[in-house]
């Protein structure tokens, strides 16, 4: 979890949800009343103002990416997970397929000098191939929808711990706590897993398959979204 927000003040500070289905979301207004006693702010729908949960993880998104403009890069942090993974197995393959080179004659040079080159170049070209390849297999898909675009979202502006861990239930696709001045600041609470699997080749397997325009990215179909207020 994060806690950055910790120097925004307690009274700007909104707690905005958003739930897989509408049963999560009835989940999770029962575990605040349960917590809190209370649950007549809480709002449910797009009335909730789904936009600052978009903000908050469209900011998340660019914020945990690497950025070097000097060189044209951005790698979303999805990238850099399987960048890693794939690098040391697929630089080794191609230094291995590059040796043999080295035993060709070349003149007077060395043996060992000839085959050093060989596995320098196959190296590179191993970590060329990377540099394509290893941010593909990891980057999301661009029609995998954000949380709020396929969720229930639910907003309460009383702020408190209590309230921020009644809302952590399941089906909980992510909590965000944001500015309600400033729309543009928030800062992530929980999110769902959506590897299939506890590390990053999981998240590769998700990412690799094929999407259907009924069930993006193998969301749960939206349900009735008539905003209502509970209380």
């Amino acid at each position: 979890m994060s806690h950055d927000y910790t120097l925004l003040p307690v009274e700007r500070r909104s707690l905005i949800g958003v739930y897989e289905d509408q049963a999560a979301a009835d989940a999770a207004v029962a575990a605040l009343r349960a917590r809190t006693g209370h649950d007549d702010d809480v709002v449910v729908g797009p009335e909730a103002h789904p936009i600052d949960s978009l903000l908050a993880e469209m900011q998340q998104e660019s914020n945990d990416a690497v950025v070097a403009p000097h060189v044209g890069i951005i790698y979303p942090k999805e990238s850099l997970r399987s960048s890693a993974l794939l690098g040391p197995p697929l630089i080794a393959i191609f230094t291995i397929l590059f040796l043999p080179l080295g035993f060709i004659p070349m003149g007077d040079v060395d043996l060992w000098i000839r085959l050093l080159g060989a596995a320098v170049v196959g190296a590179a070209c191993g970590g060329a191939i990377l540099l394509i390849v290893g941010p593909a297999m990891g980057v999301k898909r661009t029609s995998e929808p954000l949380a709020a675009e396929r969720g229930i979202t639910i907003r309460l502006d009383r702020w408190s711990p209590e309230a921020e861990e009644a809302l952590i239930v399941d089906g909980l696709l992510r909590l965000d706590v944001v500015d309600r001045e400033e729309r543009a600041s928030g800062w992530m609470v929980a999110a769902q897993d959506t590897s299939k699997g506890a590390n990053v080749v999981g998240e590769m397997v998700r990412n690799a398959e094929p999407a259907d325009n009924d069930d993006v990215a193998g969301a749960t179909p939206a349900p009735d979204r008539t905003p209502h207020r509970q209380g």
